[in-house]
Protein backbone atom coordinates (compact mmCIF):
# COMPACT_ATOMS: atom_id res chain seq x y z
CA UNK A 1 0.00 0.00 0.00
CA UNK A 2 1.53 3.35 -1.03
CA UNK A 3 1.13 6.72 0.69
CA UNK A 4 -1.88 7.83 -1.38
CA UNK A 5 -3.66 4.55 -0.60
CA UNK A 6 -2.96 5.08 3.11
CA UNK A 7 -4.64 8.48 2.97
CA UNK A 8 -7.63 7.19 1.02
CA UNK A 9 -8.12 4.35 3.47
CA UNK A 10 -7.74 6.77 6.37
CA UNK A 11 -10.33 9.11 4.83
CA UNK A 12 -12.74 6.21 4.46
CA UNK A 13 -12.83 5.96 8.26
CA UNK A 14 -14.08 9.49 8.88
CA UNK A 15 -17.78 8.65 8.49
CA UNK A 16 -17.52 5.79 11.00
CA UNK A 17 -15.66 8.00 13.47
CA UNK A 18 -18.30 10.74 13.25
CA UNK A 19 -21.08 8.17 13.55
CA UNK A 20 -19.50 6.72 16.69
CA UNK A 21 -19.28 10.07 18.49
CA UNK A 22 -22.74 11.19 17.35
CA UNK A 23 -24.66 7.98 18.08
CA UNK A 24 -22.73 6.32 20.90
CA UNK A 25 -21.35 9.25 22.89
CA UNK A 26 -23.22 12.54 22.41
CA UNK A 27 -26.65 10.93 22.03
CA UNK A 28 -28.18 10.29 25.45
CA UNK A 29 -29.23 6.83 24.29
CA UNK A 30 -25.70 5.90 23.20
CA UNK A 31 -24.00 3.05 25.04
CA UNK A 32 -20.97 5.17 25.97
CA UNK A 33 -22.81 8.41 26.76
CA UNK A 34 -22.73 8.20 30.55
CA UNK A 35 -19.23 6.72 30.66
CA UNK A 36 -17.65 9.41 28.50
CA UNK A 37 -19.76 12.57 28.86
CA UNK A 38 -19.91 12.51 32.66
CA UNK A 39 -16.23 11.63 32.92
CA UNK A 40 -14.75 14.14 30.51
CA UNK A 41 -17.14 17.05 30.20
CA UNK A 42 -16.42 18.57 33.61
CA UNK A 43 -13.13 19.75 35.10
CA UNK A 44 -10.98 16.68 35.68
CA UNK A 45 -7.74 16.14 37.51
CA UNK A 46 -4.68 16.03 35.28
CA UNK A 47 -3.88 12.38 34.52
CA UNK A 48 -0.17 12.94 33.99
CA UNK A 49 0.70 14.41 37.39
CA UNK A 50 3.64 12.04 37.80
CA UNK A 51 5.17 13.42 34.60
CA UNK A 52 5.12 17.05 35.71
CA UNK A 53 8.46 18.63 36.48
CA UNK A 54 9.18 21.75 38.53
CA UNK A 55 7.20 24.07 36.25
CA UNK A 56 5.76 27.43 37.22
CA UNK A 57 3.22 26.75 34.49
CA UNK A 58 3.01 23.79 32.12
CA UNK A 59 2.26 24.28 28.43
CA UNK A 60 0.45 21.11 27.37
CA UNK A 61 -0.58 19.88 23.92
CA UNK A 62 -2.95 16.94 23.49
CA UNK A 63 -2.89 15.66 19.89
CA UNK A 64 -5.69 13.48 18.53
CA UNK A 65 -7.63 14.51 21.61
CA UNK A 66 -11.14 13.84 20.38
CA UNK A 67 -13.79 16.30 21.56
CA UNK A 68 -12.91 16.23 25.25
CA UNK A 69 -9.35 14.93 25.91
CA UNK A 70 -9.09 12.19 28.48
CA UNK A 71 -6.18 13.88 30.29
CA UNK A 72 -7.97 16.51 32.34
CA UNK A 73 -6.36 19.89 32.93
CA UNK A 74 -6.70 20.52 36.69
CA UNK A 75 -3.40 19.94 38.48
CA UNK A 76 -2.55 20.22 42.15
CA UNK A 77 1.05 21.09 41.26
CA UNK A 78 0.99 23.73 38.52
CA UNK A 79 -1.30 25.67 36.22
CA UNK A 80 -1.88 23.71 32.99
CA UNK A 81 -2.14 25.82 29.83
CA UNK A 82 -3.69 23.30 27.49
CA UNK A 83 -4.41 23.14 23.78
CA UNK A 84 -6.05 20.16 22.09
CA UNK A 85 -5.68 19.25 18.40
CA UNK A 86 -7.70 16.76 16.41
CA UNK A 87 -8.33 16.11 12.69
CA UNK A 88 -12.09 16.16 13.34
CA UNK A 89 -12.16 19.22 15.60
CA UNK A 90 -14.65 21.07 13.37
CA UNK A 91 -17.07 18.14 13.62
CA UNK A 92 -16.66 17.93 17.39
CA UNK A 93 -17.34 21.63 17.77
CA UNK A 94 -20.60 21.24 15.86
CA UNK A 95 -21.62 18.21 17.93
CA UNK A 96 -20.85 20.03 21.16
CA UNK A 97 -22.88 23.00 19.94
CA UNK A 98 -25.74 20.73 18.92
CA UNK A 99 -25.86 18.99 22.31
CA UNK A 100 -25.01 22.13 24.30
CA UNK A 101 -21.86 20.66 25.84
CA UNK A 102 -18.62 22.37 26.74
CA UNK A 103 -15.58 21.71 28.87
CA UNK A 104 -13.56 24.82 28.14
CA UNK A 105 -10.94 23.09 25.99
CA UNK A 106 -9.29 25.11 23.24
CA UNK A 107 -9.77 22.65 20.36
CA UNK A 108 -7.97 23.20 17.05
CA UNK A 109 -8.20 21.31 13.77
CA UNK A 110 -4.97 19.62 12.74
CA UNK A 111 -3.13 16.38 12.06
CA UNK A 112 -0.06 15.11 13.88
CA UNK A 113 1.84 14.96 10.59
CA UNK A 114 1.47 18.73 10.13
CA UNK A 115 1.97 20.13 13.64
CA UNK A 116 4.74 22.41 12.40
CA UNK A 117 2.06 24.17 10.33
CA UNK A 118 0.25 25.04 13.58
CA UNK A 119 2.97 25.62 16.17
CA UNK A 120 6.51 26.93 16.47
CA UNK A 121 9.46 24.73 17.35
CA UNK A 122 9.86 23.89 21.06
CA UNK A 123 6.55 25.37 22.22
CA UNK A 124 5.26 22.83 24.77
CA UNK A 125 6.53 21.28 28.00
CA UNK A 126 4.44 18.13 27.50
CA UNK A 127 3.03 16.76 24.26
CA UNK A 128 0.60 13.86 24.57
CA UNK A 129 -1.27 11.36 22.41
CA UNK A 130 -3.52 8.53 23.56
CA UNK A 131 -5.12 5.98 21.23
CA UNK A 132 -4.51 8.27 18.28
CA UNK A 133 -0.95 7.97 16.93
CA UNK A 134 -1.96 4.57 15.54
CA UNK A 135 -4.80 6.38 13.71
CA UNK A 136 -2.37 8.55 11.76
CA UNK A 137 -1.31 7.84 8.20
CA UNK A 138 2.42 8.26 9.02
CA UNK A 139 3.14 7.71 12.73
CA UNK A 140 6.93 8.05 12.33
CA UNK A 141 6.54 11.50 10.80
CA UNK A 142 4.09 12.12 13.61
CA UNK A 143 6.75 11.37 16.24
CA UNK A 144 9.15 13.76 14.49
CA UNK A 145 6.45 16.42 14.69
CA UNK A 146 5.64 15.71 18.34
CA UNK A 147 9.31 16.09 19.27
CA UNK A 148 9.64 19.18 17.07
CA UNK A 149 6.99 21.15 19.01
CA UNK A 150 8.23 19.82 22.39
CA UNK A 151 10.77 21.84 24.38
CA UNK A 152 14.23 20.42 25.08
CA UNK A 153 13.89 18.67 28.43
CA UNK A 154 10.16 18.30 27.82
CA UNK A 155 8.28 15.06 27.29
CA UNK A 156 6.35 13.40 24.51
CA UNK A 157 3.97 10.93 26.19
CA UNK A 158 2.27 8.21 24.16
CA UNK A 159 -0.46 5.98 25.63
CA UNK A 160 -1.90 3.29 23.37
CA UNK A 161 -3.28 -0.20 23.14
CA UNK A 162 -0.98 -2.94 21.92
CA UNK A 163 -1.34 -3.67 18.17
CA UNK A 164 -4.70 -1.97 17.68
CA UNK A 165 -4.67 -2.25 13.86
CA UNK A 166 -4.40 -6.02 14.15
CA UNK A 167 -7.28 -6.04 16.62
CA UNK A 168 -9.40 -3.88 14.30
CA UNK A 169 -8.36 -5.76 11.13
CA UNK A 170 -6.95 -2.60 9.51
CA UNK A 171 -10.35 -0.95 9.14
CA UNK A 172 -10.74 2.84 8.71
CA UNK A 173 -8.35 4.83 10.88
CA UNK A 174 -6.62 1.71 12.23
CA UNK A 175 -3.69 1.33 9.82
CA UNK A 176 -0.68 0.98 12.16
CA UNK A 177 0.25 -1.09 15.21
CA UNK A 178 2.12 0.29 18.21
CA UNK A 179 3.88 -2.38 20.23
CA UNK A 180 6.09 -2.68 23.30
CA UNK A 181 5.72 -6.45 23.66
CA UNK A 182 7.97 -7.69 20.86
CA UNK A 183 11.19 -9.52 20.03
CA UNK A 184 13.10 -6.25 19.70
CA UNK A 185 12.25 -5.21 23.29
CA UNK A 186 11.63 -1.72 21.91
CA UNK A 187 8.80 0.61 20.99
CA UNK A 188 7.82 -0.62 17.54
CA UNK A 189 5.55 0.89 14.89
CA UNK A 190 4.59 -1.70 12.32
CA UNK A 191 2.18 -3.10 9.75
CA UNK A 192 2.44 -5.95 7.26
CA UNK A 193 6.08 -6.04 6.09
CA UNK A 194 7.09 -2.70 7.61
CA UNK A 195 8.70 -2.41 11.07
CA UNK A 196 10.06 0.80 12.59
CA UNK A 197 12.15 0.63 15.75
CA UNK A 198 11.41 3.95 17.45
CA UNK A 199 14.14 3.48 20.07
CA UNK A 200 16.79 3.29 17.36
CA UNK A 201 15.31 5.95 15.07
CA UNK A 202 15.11 8.61 17.77
CA UNK A 203 17.96 7.63 20.12
CA UNK A 204 19.89 10.77 19.14
CA UNK A 205 17.04 13.09 20.00
CA UNK A 206 15.28 11.60 23.03
CA UNK A 207 15.68 9.27 25.97
CA UNK A 208 12.90 6.69 25.64
CA UNK A 209 11.29 4.93 28.61
CA UNK A 210 8.63 2.22 28.23
CA UNK A 211 5.94 1.51 30.83
CA UNK A 212 3.99 -1.56 29.64
CA UNK A 213 0.53 -2.63 30.79
CA UNK A 214 -0.64 0.46 32.64
CA UNK A 215 -4.18 1.04 33.91
CA UNK A 216 -6.01 4.33 34.36
CA UNK A 217 -7.32 4.38 37.91
CA UNK A 218 -10.90 5.54 37.33
CA UNK A 219 -11.59 3.33 34.34
CA UNK A 220 -10.84 -0.06 32.87
CA UNK A 221 -8.56 1.42 30.26
CA UNK A 222 -5.34 -0.59 29.87
CA UNK A 223 -2.54 0.84 27.78
CA UNK A 224 1.20 0.91 27.15
CA UNK A 225 2.93 4.15 28.01
CA UNK A 226 6.03 5.44 26.20
CA UNK A 227 7.82 8.61 27.31
CA UNK A 228 10.30 10.36 25.01
CA UNK A 229 12.28 13.00 26.91
CA UNK A 230 13.69 15.40 24.35
CA UNK A 231 17.42 16.09 24.63
CA UNK A 232 18.25 18.05 21.47
CA UNK A 233 16.72 20.02 18.60
CA UNK A 234 15.17 17.91 15.86
CA UNK A 235 14.28 18.77 12.28
CA UNK A 236 11.19 17.43 10.58
CA UNK A 237 12.21 15.47 7.47
CA UNK A 238 11.39 17.22 4.21
CA UNK A 239 8.49 15.59 2.41
CA UNK A 240 5.75 16.22 -0.11
CA UNK A 241 3.02 14.91 2.17
CA UNK A 242 1.15 18.17 2.54
CA UNK A 243 0.86 18.66 -1.24
CA UNK A 244 -0.15 15.03 -1.78
CA UNK A 245 -2.59 15.14 1.13
CA UNK A 246 -4.20 18.31 -0.23
CA UNK A 247 -4.70 16.73 -3.66
CA UNK A 248 -6.17 13.52 -2.24
CA UNK A 249 -8.45 15.48 0.12
CA UNK A 250 -9.74 17.62 -2.75
CA UNK A 251 -10.40 14.55 -4.90
CA UNK A 252 -12.15 12.88 -1.95
CA UNK A 253 -14.28 15.99 -1.37
CA UNK A 254 -15.36 16.16 -5.01
CA UNK A 255 -16.34 12.48 -5.10
CA UNK A 256 -18.12 12.75 -1.78
CA UNK A 257 -20.07 15.80 -2.98
CA UNK A 258 -21.00 14.02 -6.20
CA UNK A 259 -22.20 10.93 -4.30
CA UNK A 260 -24.36 13.08 -2.00
CA UNK A 261 -25.85 14.87 -4.99
CA UNK A 262 -26.67 11.58 -6.71
CA UNK A 263 -28.21 10.18 -3.54
CA UNK A 264 -30.37 13.28 -3.16
CA UNK A 265 -31.59 12.97 -6.76
CA UNK A 266 -32.17 9.22 -6.42
CA UNK A 267 -34.31 9.57 -3.32
CA UNK A 268 -35.94 12.86 -4.26
CA UNK A 269 -34.21 14.79 -1.50
CA UNK A 270 -32.64 17.53 -3.59
CA UNK A 271 -32.62 20.50 -1.23
CA UNK A 272 -34.48 23.44 -2.76
CA UNK A 273 -35.34 24.77 0.68
CA UNK A 274 -34.10 28.33 0.15
CA UNK A 275 -35.73 28.73 -3.26
CA UNK A 276 -39.07 27.28 -2.12
CA UNK A 277 -39.18 29.49 0.97
CA UNK A 278 -38.21 32.68 -0.87
CA UNK A 279 -40.82 31.92 -3.57
CA UNK A 280 -43.46 31.43 -0.87
CA UNK A 281 -42.53 34.74 0.79
CA UNK A 282 -42.72 36.52 -2.57
CA UNK A 283 -46.17 35.04 -3.14
CA UNK A 284 -47.39 36.16 0.28
CA UNK A 285 -46.01 39.67 -0.23
CA UNK A 286 -48.27 39.96 -3.27
CA UNK A 287 -51.16 39.31 -0.87
CA UNK A 288 -49.86 41.59 1.87
CA UNK A 289 -52.83 43.94 1.81
CA UNK A 290 -55.26 41.02 2.22
CA UNK A 291 -53.19 39.52 5.05
CA UNK A 292 -52.68 42.77 6.98
CA UNK A 293 -53.88 42.45 10.58
CA UNK A 294 -55.57 39.12 9.79
CA UNK A 295 -52.99 36.76 11.32
CA UNK A 296 -53.08 35.47 14.93
CA UNK A 297 -49.52 36.71 15.51
CA UNK A 298 -48.59 40.12 16.88
CA UNK A 299 -44.93 39.84 17.89
CA UNK A 300 -42.35 37.50 16.39
CA UNK A 301 -38.58 37.14 16.58
CA UNK A 302 -36.54 35.72 13.69
CA UNK A 303 -33.38 33.62 13.72
CA UNK A 304 -31.10 34.16 10.71
CA UNK A 305 -30.25 37.38 8.92
CA UNK A 306 -29.54 35.87 5.51
CA UNK A 307 -31.67 36.35 2.42
CA UNK A 308 -34.63 34.43 3.84
CA UNK A 309 -34.46 36.28 7.17
CA UNK A 310 -34.47 39.69 5.50
CA UNK A 311 -37.32 38.77 3.12
CA UNK A 312 -39.34 37.39 6.03
CA UNK A 313 -38.71 40.56 8.06
CA UNK A 314 -40.05 42.69 5.22
CA UNK A 315 -43.11 40.46 4.79
CA UNK A 316 -43.99 40.50 8.48
CA UNK A 317 -43.64 44.27 8.81
CA UNK A 318 -45.81 44.73 5.71
CA UNK A 319 -48.64 42.67 7.21
CA UNK A 320 -48.50 44.35 10.61
CA UNK A 321 -46.48 41.85 12.66
CA UNK A 322 -43.84 43.40 14.94
CA UNK A 323 -40.33 41.96 14.68
CA UNK A 324 -38.31 43.22 17.65
CA UNK A 325 -35.22 41.08 17.17
CA UNK A 326 -33.39 39.14 14.49
CA UNK A 327 -30.96 36.67 16.07
CA UNK A 328 -27.74 35.68 14.32
CA UNK A 329 -24.44 34.00 15.16
CA UNK A 330 -22.35 37.14 14.78
CA UNK A 331 -22.75 40.87 15.25
CA UNK A 332 -23.84 42.37 11.95
CA UNK A 333 -25.03 45.80 10.93
CA UNK A 334 -27.47 45.65 8.03
CA UNK A 335 -29.44 48.84 7.69
CA UNK A 336 -31.85 49.30 10.60
CA UNK A 337 -32.49 45.60 11.17
CA UNK A 338 -32.73 44.83 14.93
CA UNK A 339 -29.96 42.21 15.04
CA UNK A 340 -28.68 40.56 18.24
CA UNK A 341 -26.36 37.60 18.81
CA UNK A 342 -27.58 34.38 20.40
CA UNK A 343 -25.35 35.14 23.41
CA UNK A 344 -27.15 38.46 24.00
CA UNK A 345 -30.66 37.28 23.13
CA UNK A 346 -33.30 37.37 25.86
CA UNK A 347 -36.69 35.82 25.10
CA UNK A 348 -39.72 37.82 26.15
CA UNK A 349 -42.77 35.80 27.14
CA UNK A 350 -45.23 38.01 25.25
CA UNK A 351 -43.65 36.96 21.94
CA UNK A 352 -45.86 34.65 19.91
CA UNK A 353 -43.11 32.77 18.04
CA UNK A 354 -39.48 32.54 17.09
CA UNK A 355 -39.14 31.64 13.42
CA UNK A 356 -35.91 29.86 12.42
CA UNK A 357 -34.99 30.56 8.80
CA UNK A 358 -32.22 27.93 8.51
CA UNK A 359 -32.81 24.38 7.32
CA UNK A 360 -29.44 22.72 7.92
CA UNK A 361 -28.87 23.72 11.56
CA UNK A 362 -32.48 23.91 12.69
CA UNK A 363 -32.16 21.29 15.45
CA UNK A 364 -28.98 22.87 16.85
CA UNK A 365 -30.55 26.34 16.98
CA UNK A 366 -33.79 24.98 18.43
CA UNK A 367 -31.86 23.29 21.25
CA UNK A 368 -29.93 26.50 21.97
CA UNK A 369 -33.17 28.49 22.22
CA UNK A 370 -34.74 25.92 24.54
CA UNK A 371 -31.65 26.15 26.75
CA UNK A 372 -32.23 29.91 26.94
CA UNK A 373 -35.71 29.32 28.34
CA UNK A 374 -37.83 29.46 25.18
CA UNK A 375 -40.90 27.22 25.19
CA UNK A 376 -40.42 24.57 22.51
CA UNK A 377 -43.98 25.18 21.27
CA UNK A 378 -43.01 28.75 20.35
CA UNK A 379 -40.18 27.67 18.04
CA UNK A 380 -41.05 26.99 14.42
CA UNK A 381 -39.21 26.46 11.17
CA UNK A 382 -39.85 29.08 8.49
CA UNK A 383 -41.42 26.74 5.91
CA UNK A 384 -43.91 25.45 8.49
CA UNK A 385 -44.62 28.99 9.63
CA UNK A 386 -45.40 30.16 6.11
CA UNK A 387 -47.85 27.30 5.65
CA UNK A 388 -49.98 28.84 8.42
CA UNK A 389 -50.96 31.72 6.10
Amino acid sequence: MDYIDYIRTWLSGIDDEISFWENEVFNEQGQFHNKIITRYIKDRKFKLEDDLEDYDECSFLDVGAGPFSRCGFESEKVKINAIAVDPLADVYRRLMEKYNLTNGIQLRTGLVEFLDELFDEETFDIVHMSNSLDHSFDPILGIYQLLYVCKIGGKVILRHHENEAENEEYEGFHQWNLSVHNQENSFMVWRENIRHNVNKLFAEYADITIYPDQKENESNWFYNKVVLTKKKTIEVPKNEYFKIFSKVIYSHFLNYSYDREQEALLYGRKNNFAKLVKDKIALLRNKAIILTNKTPYKKIDIYGVGGIGRDLYILLTEIGITVDKIIDKQDKHIGLLPIVTMANYVFEKEKDLIVITLDKDYEIIKRQLINKGVNEKKIIKVDQFLESF
